[in-house]
């Protein structure tokens, strides 16, 4: 720092410092009625500062950014959406280095990084895009912070692995594997419990709404008379820590929706009616607790059944769903219309199950015929 001393009186203060954008040496001043180089040293630093926080920025550690957009994010979005984030960031974390900085990253690291997610890792191409996304959106809130200039997921692909059909199979239930998964919830060791599940099991399979969507259900969005269910939000929660639970908006615009239901379906929901004390809104609900029963209840008590019964498959109260769309592929419903009643926005699932359907159906008849 150097001190110039004005004709009028005053000192002029003056220190040079290195400008980020353009990289070449600049200055800094600052006038002041007396000569006190502390009080100017310290309005120096904080100009200097000021114009060298981009520097500063340019240094964070990937890992660095997870928590401060995480944070960010917390303050937008659902509890469920949230939880759900805090899931794929530590995913995240344990696969790319604490030391990596932002500014350092390109396209190679982040391709390469894909590409051990889905062929190393045997990760589902499905989960590797939210994944991406969430990458993607932790790149445009360093752009916005000014931690970088562009986006080095731009133009990254996730490339096509290739779809066994024992794994397009594993995602749905047929109706012989429902039925026994159900016949084994309600017959093992007589518990009222299972039998809840059970009940809950078979009206996603005749439904096809999701888990939240049903925990989320109230008996006045039933309507008994013209057989149909509103479907107006979802039970948003995080594990078993029910005392945060609530019910909030559904998944997407298409997810509310209304939906006709069957004799079965009518048959359940008075079976529970009749079971659950009056003065609780809510259908699914635990006969003992009174409160919307949680998913890893739900899975542990499916994933016994299965053992039980020697299926080998991996099955979530989320198979259910999938089911429905199976079986509504074999009765030859339309896919807009299966779409329209699973509130599906967009069409990759539900085309995937139906592909794979009718092509099975289409083998089971040029079987049936070579036996004419």
């Amino acid at each position: 720092m150097w001190i110039e001393k004005l004709e009028n009186g005053k000192f002029k203060f003056i220190e040079r410092y290195l400008d980020p954008y353009s990289e070449k040496w600049k200055k800094v001043s600052v006038t002041l009625d007396k000569k006190n180089q502390r009080e100017a040293q310290r309005i120096l630093e904080k100009k200097i500062q000021d114009k060298s926080n981009k520097i500063q920025n340019r240094a964070i550690t990937l890992h660095e950014l997870m928590d401060k957009w995480l944070q960010n994010y917390k303050m937008k979005s659902k509890n469920s959406s949230y939880f759900s984030r805090v899931s794929h960031i530590k995913k995240l974390k344990k696969s790319i280095s604490h030391e990596i900085l932002v500014k350092n990253i390109d396209r190679v690291l982040l391709i390469k990084q894909i590409e051990e997610w889905l062929f190393v890792q045997d990760l589902s191409r499905n989960y590797v895009k939210e994944l991406k996304n969430v990458l993607n959106m932790l790149f445009k809130y360093a752009i916005d912070m000014q931690y970088i200039q562009t986006n080095p997921l731009n133009n990254i692909q996730i490339p096509t692995k290739k779809v066994e059909v024992k794994h397009i199979k594993e995602k749905y239930l047929e109706k012989d594997e429902v039925e026994m998964i159900l016949d084994n919830l309600r017959n093992a060791y007589g518990n009222k419990k299972n039998k809840r599940i059970a009940d809950l099991c078979e009206f996603l399979y005749l439904n096809g709404l999701r888990i939240g969507e049903a925990l989320a259900l109230e008996w006045s969005e039933i309507d008994f008379e013209n057989r149909t269910i509103a479907i107006n939000g979802t039970w948003d929660y995080h594990y078993n820590n029910q005392d945060f639970a609530r019910k909030t908006s559904t998944k997407t615009a298409q997810s509310k929706r209304t939906i006709s239901f069957n004799e079965r379906t009518n048959e359940i929901l008075h079976e529970i009616q009749a079971e659950n004390p009056k003065e609780v809104p809510y259908i699914f609900i635990g006969l003992l607790s009174h409160r919307q029963l949680t998913v890893q209840v739900i899975s542990s008590n499916l994933r016994n059944a299965t053992k039980r019964i020697g299926l080998n498959k991996r099955v979530s109260p989320h198979t259910f769903r999938h089911s429905h769309i199976s079986r509504l592929a074999e009765l030859h419903l339309p896919v807009a219309a299966i779409m329209e009643r699973v509130g599906h926005a967009d069409s990759k699932t539900t085309l995937e199950i139906y592909t794979h359907v009718t092509n099975k159906m289409r083998e089971e008849i040029i079987e049936k015929i070579e036996l004419l």
